[in-house]
């Protein structure tokens, strides 16, 4: 039986250094390649780290990382190791945030226009607790948008002056 380091490069698609080498049998829903090893279902970008530096251990704490961002990319030229919040700060620097914003996010139950309208009333003079009975939202959800922690991506700084 062939161990672990003898099959796994015949499930790559190798290329050139610079290239992303993608892992070509089982993904996992996000696209990141698995492979099981001694009972244990492990990502294939975390097996090929290991390989090309073998004391740094498959069942590290540390992450691991890439360059490249392609889920099923095992190039260990690619590839890096990180902590959680560095994992963050790289997808926050890569500006790859699939967070939806206003309208757009599933769960928003108002629409620009509306915020926009909540602006305008308390720049003509209205308390948030007027607003949230006028418009029937919670005094809460008036507070989170006039402090921007809701829909903050709307530029309202001159509708508060």
């Amino acid at each position: 039986m062939k161990t672990i380091e003898q099959r796994y490069p015949d499930r790559i698609k190798v290329g050139l250094p610079n290239e992303c080498w993608e892992w070509q049998a089982s993904k996992n829903k996000d696209g990141y390649g698995q492979v099981w090893i001694e009972q244990k279902l492990v990502r294939t970008h975390r097996l090929s780290y290991h390989l090309a530096h073998p004391d740094w251990l498959i069942d590290s704490e540390e992450q691991v990382l890439h360059k490249c961002d392609n889920p099923p990319c095992c190039n260990p030229n690619h590839l890096f190791p990180g902590t959680q919040l560095d994992n963050i700060r790289d997808r926050d620097k890569k500006n790859r945030q699939a967070r939806q914003k206003g309208e757009s996010c599933g769960r928003a139950k108002l629409t620009e226009l509306e915020v926009w309208k909540v602006f305008e009333m308390k720049s003509s003079g209205l308390s948030g607790r007027e607003i949230a009975r006028q418009t029937g939202m919670s005094n809460q959800h008036i507070s989170r948008i006039l402090t921007k922690k809701a829909w903050n991506h709307l530029h309202c700084k001159e509708a508060l002056e």
